[in-house]
Formats: C-alpha cells, sequence, structure tokens
C-alpha cells in the first residue's frame, strides 16, 4: 500500500511540474511576445528652408516601463534645400521590434523681394513714355532672380511680377498720372485773367489807342498765353 501511494504521489508531482513547466514556458513565450508602445508626437514636420529642424518627443515603454533610451534613429534631414526626408524610430525588446516613420517636408513660402528703382508715382500720362529706372528680384532660395521679372504695361500703370522656383509670388506697381485724370484736373482747376491798367480807357478821338496787354494764371498749367483780339 505504501508503494501504491508513492506512485500516484510521485505522478501527482511529476504532473504538478509539468504544468508548471508548461505555463512557465507559455508565460515566457507570451512576455518575449508582447510589442513594446512607440509614440509620436507627430509624423509630418514642416520645416521653411533654412530653418532650423526640431525632431519628435519619442516614448517607449514595455510592459509600463519607459524604455524610450532604447529608441534608434535612422536618417538625416538637410534643411538647406527643398524636399521631402523621412526619419525612422525603432525600439526592440525581446523578439518584438515596433518602427515609426516622420515624415519631415522643407519648403519655401517667402515671397521673393521686389524693389523699384525710383518713385513709385510718376507724373507722366503716356507710360510707353517713360523710361525704365530699374528695379532689383532677391529670393531666400533662389538668390537674385531680377532677371526673371514680368513687366506688364497697362493704360495707367506698369506692373512688375515675379515668381520663385516654389511659386511664390511678389508684385510691384509703378503708378501714372492718367490721360483723363489730367484734363479732369486741368477742367477743375482756378482760372483767371488779369488786365493791365484799368478795365474802361478813354482815348482821344484821332489818338491811337495803346495796348496795356493781359496775364492770365491756371492752377494746373500755371502761366498760360493770352490771346488779344
Amino acid at each position: 500500500m505504501q508503494d501504491v501511494g508513492k506512485n500516484k504521489f510521485k505522478r501527482i508531482q511529476i504532473i504538478l511540474i509539468s504544468i508548471t513547466t508548461v505555463i512557465f514556458v507559455i508565460l515566457f513565450i507570451w512576455l518575449l511576445s508582447i510589442k513594446p508602445v512607440l509614440k509620436l508626437d507627430t509624423e509630418t514636420i514642416m520645416v521653411e528652408v533654412g530653418g532650423e529642424y526640431s525632431k519628435p518627443n519619442v516614448i517607449a515603454k514595455y510592459l509600463g516601463i519607459d524604455i524610450s533610451g532604447n529608441v534608434s534613429e535612422t536618417g538625416s534631414v538637410d534643411t538647406t534645400k527643398l524636399g521631402e526626408y523621412l526619419v525612422t524610430y525603432k525600439v526592440k525588446k525581446g523578439i518584438s521590434e515596433v518602427s515609426k516613420t516622420v515624415k519631415v517636408v522643407v519648403k519655401d513660402e517667402q515671397k521673393p523681394t521686389l524693389t523699384l528703382n525710383g518713385s513709385e508715382n510718376i507724373d507722366m500720362c503716356d507710360v510707353n513714355e517713360y523710361e525704365e529706372e530699374g528695379y532689383t528680384a532677391l529670393d531666400n532660395y533662389d538668390g537674385d532672380i531680377t532677371d526673371k521679372v514680368q513687366i506688364i504695361k497697362e493704360k495707367d500703370k506698369i506692373l512688375y511680377k515675379i515668381e520663385d522656383s516654389s511659386s511664390n509670388v511678389s508684385v510691384a506697381v509703378r503708378n501714372f498720372k492718367s490721360c483723363n485724370e489730367t484734363e479732369k484736373r486741368s477742367n477743375e482747376s482756378e482760372f483767371s485773367i488779369t488786365l493791365n491798367g484799368s478795365e474802361t480807357l478813354y482815348v482821344p478821338i484821332g489818338t491811337e489807342y495803346i495796348e496795356h496787354g493781359a496775364t492770365a494764371y491756371d492752377e494746373f498749367d500755371k502761366n498760360v498765353e493770352v490771346n488779344i483780339s
């Protein structure tokens, strides 16, 4: 009877050990297969060309434990050149690896600087008679693009338009006094004629009349010629 009891106890021990071993193996495999958690605060970063690239905030955890120090980074960003760059962050724990990629876009949204030489308001009626005083166009990325300036002449103004390689557009205007405006100003200006001498003259019979003359003044045209008849 004792041998039977001992054998039964041994069988129970073996079964318990086997169950414990299976549970341990399953638990071990489960722990190895658990993936770490990798979080980024953004997936797309926009950077102005020539600006500074700021890396995203990266947090990695495994079973609630912070393992951000184990995160590796691959890829680079050149902020002096336009384009899209990919930066990948990876973290590995056990047999599991997690990765996430950030897209960095280096863009140019700054308009070119378009400067006109001389005055922007010209006291001239006909734009075609104007002798161009010049202009300059400078861009933060393309450099000097003065030779790409488009000139558009309209009735009373000249438009200067420049577009850089990133489709940023700047426009400058040189305004001219229109012909209609000139006529309007002339018609509305104060006009006066002043006689030299008295308005009433007494000339003895048989003597020659001597014209004393007159002067005329216009607010717009200033002194004008007087016709006497």
